[in-house]
């Protein structure tokens, strides 16, 4: 059926199975990256497709629900976490740690609970704390102040500690 669709349609594939080992035949027939959808929160569904998905760089549509059912008041639905591994959007690309900060940045203004990164890039996280600052998620301003008076957000430009040794370079 892939090669079917493929043949009529330019864009990339979205593929909706909850068998990972049907996603795995699918996604390796299809000529672009293709986009997984419907992905609940269910443990098993998650162990078998998340991997997959990182493996081949896919986009995921995902569902607000858990093994049973979408959770009816937005009080359980908002307890839904995004994380996101923040060199994934600048993988191959030179001085990946500004692409890394605007993206650290927009992501938190879209709902960004956590996000894996490199804790020696300086400047990463001033940007996280200058973000959550503006974004109103530092009260007083006192993560941030603190960051400076401990010499983290000093404005130099000399916040990578170990520059050119990291995956973020």
């Amino acid at each position: 059926m892939v090669e079917n669709v493929q043949a009529v349609a330019d864009t990339p594939l979205c593929l909706d199975s909850a068998n990972p080992q049907a996603l795995t035949a699918a996604i390796e027939a299809v000529d672009k990256t293709p986009m997984i959808n419907s992905l609940s929160g269910e443990p098993a569904r998650l162990e078998g497709i998340l991997p997959l998905v990182a493996e081949h760089g896919c986009r995921v549509i995902a569902l607000a629900m858990d093994e049973v059912r979408i959770p009816e008041t937005s009080e359980v639905r908002v307890k839904v976490h995004f994380t996101a591994g923040l060199s994934n959007i600048s993988f191959g690309l030179p001085a990946r740690s500004f692409i890394n900060r605007a993206f650290l940045t927009l992501a938190l203004a879209a709902g960004l609970d956590s996000a894996i990164l490199d804790p020696l890039d300086q400047d990463l996280r001033a940007a996280l704390l200058a973000a959550e600052l503006v974004l109103g998620r530092d009260d007083y301003c006192l993560n941030y102040t603190r960051a400076y008076r401990a010499g983290l957000c000093d404005g130099s430009g000399k916040g990578r500690s170990r520059v050119g040794a990291g995956p973020l370079d």
